[in-house]
């Protein structure tokens, strides 16, 4: 396998860890104050807004590459598993987020324990995707790095500027 001394795609996509966690800060403060407000349906919607449009987005990103990794010949079992982890935490994050799209949606300043019960919500769904990022990476992308070629990023690249694109 040979090395990769360039920036690559893995990196790239592993980097918006450090952006998203940043936001994660800002938004665990936003939902935190949202008892406080009388209409805080702005700040729900930026909310949802950022788990629909970047993370959905980013474990779109991440499903190129998984795909990648599970079709490799060398992947071992243990690094099979890392794998398939990351797929069973993006399939729980995502139920998580539905959840809290269905629950913006019912939404009233009105209900105050509606929105005690959103704000407990969004702060289970902040650690929980914080708990995930550590963990990928700490081992999803070191697998990545691992097993992915050159040929491989280059295709994932192609991949994921043509979902762009279209």
């Amino acid at each position: 396998m040979e090395q990769k001394k360039e920036f690559d795609i893995v990196s790239l996509i592993q980097n918006e860890h450090s952006a998203s966690l940043e936001k994660h800060d800002i938004i665990k403060k936003l939902i935190f104050d949202l008892l406080d407000r009388d209409n805080p349906w702005e700040d729900i919607k930026k909310f949802l807004s950022f788990f629909n449009d970047v993370l959905l987005k980013h474990f779109e990103d991440e499903g190129v590459v998984i795909k990648f990794l599970l079709d490799n010949k060398t992947i071992t079992n243990a690094e099979a598993d890392i794998v398939n982890t990351v797929i069973k935490e993006h399939g729980v994050i995502i139920k998580r987020i539905n959840q809290l799209n269905e629950a913006g949606k019912i939404y009233t300043a009105l209900l105050r324990e509606v929105k005690e019960d959103f704000i407990a919500n969004a702060h289970d769904l902040i650690e929980l995707v914080t708990k995930h990022a550590n963990k990928e990476d700490a081992e999803f992308f070191p697998v990545a790095r691992k097993l992915l070629s050159k040929t491989d990023l280059d295709e994932i690249r192609k991949t994921l500027e043509g979902k762009r694109n279209s």
